[in-house]
């Protein structure tokens, strides 16, 4: 058993399946450097603050795929979102998470199954709040000596967005009824400000209960810039406390008609050297 228990915290400690499945954001906010908790909207709402669902009225479905060399990570997500047929807003996701992990000097073969729901109501054009149900499976072929992982939780997220003008404030929790060892209680926050439909920047910080023995920090921040409808250009950064690592991100994305092609890539450039890519297909229809 404390092998299990071994095999179980490296996935949700490292750069593993059940990790992963928490971390993961969509192509557009991991370019801006994560930072999507206020001003986000469809698949990036659904990550990272159910509220922002209501940001935007429109039919949204997003598929992302990410990969990340470091351990052999694969990562594809598919979201649905509607915030026009009615005023409570909804939205769907699966993501599937496969790597190949180091631990104890063997590496093992993990994955990850985790579907959610998530509803959001405006009550104002000011405010708006919102809930995420997710259910995440993870499964992995232990090293010699270690018995095989393969456990499941259902938990909740919760968040609410503030918007006065171009100003957007946010805040969000993760897994608020769950415990570790497979999923984390996270509490984040963002502050942006949109000029027009030309410029979006934006500040978030997280806050990870479990991970240490006390609240883990992890900070980000980016810009979308926005040129003829057509192309947006994303730039930020992001910096873990815990590990004392800094990334720089980066990504494009275009628009034609209903459908947007998106890249960005993360890219580690202080205490360590991960890579992580991530590119986005997009159909949407107001």
């Amino acid at each position: 058993m404390r092998r299990r228990v071994t095999l179980a915290l490296a996935l949700v400690c490292g750069a593993t399946p059940a990790g992963a499945a928490e971390d993961l954001v969509s192509t557009r906010a991991l370019g801006m450097g994560e930072a999507l908790r206020a001003g986000g909207a469809g698949a990036s709402a659904l990550y990272l603050n159910p509220a922002g669902m209501t940001t935007a009225q429109q039919y949204v479905l997003e598929v992302d795929y990410q990969y990340r060399a470091s351990d052999a990570g694969h990562t594809v997500g598919v979201t649905i979102v509607d915030s026009v047929t009615a005023a409570l807003a909804a939205g769907v996701f699966y993501d599937f998470v496969t790597s190949e992990p180091i631990v104890a000097g063997e590496q093992i073969d993990v994955s990850a199954h985790e579907v959610g729901l998530a509803l959001a109501f405006p009550f104002s054009d000011a405010l708006a709040v919102g809930a995420t149900g997710r259910y995440l499976n993870a499964d992995g072929a232990a090293f010699e000596g270690a018995s095989d992982l393969d456990a499941s939780e259902l938990t909740l997220d919760a968040g609410i967005v503030l918007r006065f003008g171009g100003l957007r404030v946010g805040a969000a929790g993760q897994n608020l009824v769950s415990d570790p060892p497979l999923v984390r209680r996270q509490l984040g926050g963002g502050v942006g400000y949109a000029f027009e439909d030309f410029l979006l920047v934006e500040i978030d910080a997280r806050w990870d209960l479990d991970r240490r023995d006390e609240a883990s920090p992890r900070y980000g921040g980016g810009a979308e810039l926005s040129l003829a409808d057509a192309v947006a250009i994303r730039a930020g950064g992001v910096h873990e406390a815990a590990e004392d690592a800094t990334y720089v991100t980066g990504g494009l994305a275009y628009v034609s008609g209903g459908a947007a092609i998106e890249a960005s890539v993360r890219q580690q450039v202080d205490a360590g050297d991960e890579t992580l890519l991530s590119v986005a297909v997009r159909l949407f229809a107001e």
